[in-house]
């Protein structure tokens, strides 16, 4: 690039001094600019492309969750009688805890607790499967039960998760006391339908006539000990 410069301030005439300094001048700033795009290339070449040794950061929740999985939620209605809710799972979705809470059928004017949820029911679905019942009994073992409660067979039973964020549930988390534990079995956590909830307002709609809300939706509802976990365990 050196020589290239010489030989074109070389070849301009001696009478044309003005225009030789201009030309020198354009000749340098293209030199400039061409040295700068190389380290540019140079530098972007270099930079370590992710690995799994060197990943991109995930994002993190920016605050704690109000209530964990499997914990039993019970709050008060306008007109004094309480319900009942499962926080079935706590999942993060960008970096905001989302809660699913499964609706029980649970009325009464005291609390909901672990001994007296045991006679109530949580509200679910069994919807038609391409899945045989082998197949199905390997992804729900207990499904039998509830077939033999419902009277049918080879179908797949559905919950429904009443999800609402951790920005909207700061406005009335307080409306919810955890009473102790009632964990849904695993296997019917995974396959679920959604209602987004946005205030408490929504779930007193939802909560304050669960049988017409069923009926609604065409759910049915099934004792709590074929769908949940119950044990010594539970309830604490």
């Amino acid at each position: 690039m050196q020589q290239i410069f010489l030989d074109l301030c070389n070849n301009i005439p001696n009478h044309s001094y003005m225009k030789k300094l201009a030309l020198i001048g354009r000749i340098t700033q293209i030199a400039l600019i061409v040295v700068v795009c190389l380290l540019c290339y140079k530098t972007q070449c270099n930079k370590p492309a992710p690995t799994q040794d060197n990943p991109k950061p995930e994002k993190t929740a920016e605050a704690s969750p109000f209530f964990k999985p499997d914990e039993l939620l019970t709050f008060q209605l306008k007109d004094g009688s309480y319900r009942a809710a499962i926080c079935t799972q706590v999942r993060l979705v960008g970096a905001e805890w989302m809660y699913d809470l499964v609706m029980t059928t649970y009325t009464g004017a005291t609390k909901a607790t672990y001994p007296n949820m045991l006679h109530s029911f949580v509200a679910g679905k069994l919807v038609p499967s391409e899945h045989n019942t082998d197949s199905l009994l390997a992804m729900q073992p207990t499904i039998g039960e509830i077939w033999k409660y419902a009277g049918k067979r080879n179908l797949l039973f559905t919950l429904r998760y009443h999800a609402v964020a951790h920005n909207e549930l700061a406005t009335f988390k307080d409306k919810f006391e955890v009473t102790g534990k009632l964990p849904v079995k695993d296997s019917f956590k995974k396959q679920v339908s959604y209602s987004r909830e946005y205030s408490f307002k929504d779930f007193e709609e939802v909560f304050t006539d669960t049988d017409s809300y069923m009926k609604l939706l065409e759910e049915q509802k099934y004792p709590v000990h074929l769908i949940c976990q119950t044990g010594d365990y539970c309830g604490g």
